[in-house]
């Protein structure tokens, strides 16, 4: 007997036996590289952004709720998350096929009708799908007007779909309570959260339809508060008074984001609006301006995250410079390094010496050196030759052709 486990958003066959279980569930894990015990489902579904921070809306502005949306959709098909659900209504199971919750939607797939649904328009369930369907074959004007609207009371899946789907309505009320678990991660951090969850009564589906909903009726202080966010981090560019530095450009590019975020997608600034507007920030700094002109030249960045990386490789450069600056900066000269080393030893020394009229501690550095050089050139007299200027000249003694003594 198997039960099917989810991991990283995707279905695993493992064994329901409680003695094989655990081990099932640990193999499963182990495979895939992105597994540890303590990163589970939930954590998988949670979105971020593409840099890994979470999509949260907290705020409870409406009018955040569109630009947020727009980046949950981004997540979800950057991770390839809930797509069969969004465009059919169904859900792909671990052996790779395809469930559906009716055989009118096979019909459908089969005789590939295109009624194009998405994560910004998700298909609805099978029944509200077909009654949309033969609703626009009867309407003038509509690209389905004049076909065929879609048999009833099938009894099969087409031929040419059975290997590769099934009718299953309960897979695909999973697959839906799993995009209200994923939502649940962005939007049940507000005020009005509960309420929304609630009433969605366990849909994924029905969430996205309460949350744009709202968005559409968010009021107009909602919408001026998010334009006027919006325009003064463009406007201001760096805080004036900050010197353009690594850190200072690395914390403006991450507000500025986060402020995007909120922004409706329609409302945000161009590529190439965000390329001018680091190119603005790089030439009011004097001492980056010419490189940066040089650089962007040999190779034109295209879009936000080109144009930041390319100035953050100029200040990074630059704190580098600064750095090694200092460091030799704080190096002392060897002499001086000297005494400093050996100023303790020193002041000791003249202590036992007791030379009168000199205190070893008010001597300074130079006197200090001055007094090491004197001290290295005394000959030290256990040392080979030490002292031979202060000996006598050897006895001269007679000697015969045997070199004794005559």
């Amino acid at each position: 007997m198997f039960i099917e486990v989810i991991v990283n958003g995707t279905g695993t066959m493992v064994e329901s036996d409680p003695r094989s279980s655990a081990t099932s569930l640990f193999a499963v894990m182990s495979a895939n590289d992105d597994s540890t015990l303590s990163d589970t489902i939930i954590d998988k579904l949670a979105p971020t952004t593409a840099d890994g921070i979470p999509l949260v809306w907290s705020s409870d502005n409406d009018a955040h709720l569109e630009g947020i949306l727009f980046e949950v959709g981004k997540f979800f098909k950057r991770k390839g998350l809930f797509q069969a659900f969004f465009k059919n209504h169904a859900a792909v199971l671990s052996n790779g096929k395809l469930a559906v919750d009716a055989l009118e939607s096979t019909y459908i797939m089969s005789e590939k009708i295109k009624d194009s649904y998405s994560f910004e328009k998700p298909c609805p369930p099978t029944a509200q799908r077909v009654a949309n369907y033969d609703a626009a074959t009867l309407t003038v004007g509509s690209p389905l007007y004049g076909k065929n609207t879609i048999p009833k009371n099938l009894t099969e899946i087409p031929d040419e779909l059975k290997a590769t789907t099934v009718l299953s309505e309960h897979a695909v009320e999973a697959e839906d309570s799993r995009l209200l678990t994923s939502l649940t991660h962005t939007f049940g951090k507000s005020i009005s959260s509960d309420e929304l969850i609630d009433a969605a009564d366990g849909s994924g589906y029905k969430l996205l339809e309460l949350l744009r909903a709202r968005a559409k009726s968010a009021n107009t202080k909602d919408k001026a508060l998010v334009a006027a966010q919006y325009a003064r981090i463009i406007r201001d560019g760096v805080p004036h008074g900050t010197e353009l530095k690594l850190q200072s450009l690395k914390d403006y590019i991450k507000e500025y984001k986060a402020v995007k975020r909120n922004v409706p997608e329609l409302s945000r600034q161009t590529d190439a609006a965000e390329v001018d507007m680091i190119d603005l920030i790089a030439v009011k700094d004097p001492s980056v301006r010419e490189i940066y002109e040089l650089k962007r030249t040999a190779n034109p960045p295209t879009n936000l995250d080109q144009a930041s990386a390319l100035l953050t490789s100029i200040l990074r450069g630059r704190a580098r410079c600064e750095e090694i600056d200092e460091v030799n900066a704080a190096a002392p000269t060897a002499g001086l390094g000297l005494a400093a080393d050996n100023s303790g030893i020193l002041k000791a020394l003249l202590a036992a010496i007791g030379k009168p009229g000199v205190v070893g501690s008010s001597l300074d550095a130079k006197s200090l050196t001055s007094l090491v050089s004197t001290l290295q050139a005394v000959a030290d007299p256990n040392k080979t030759k030490a002292g031979d200027k202060d000996r006598k000249p050897p006895l001269n003694i007679p000697r015969d052709s045997d070199n004794k003594p005559i």
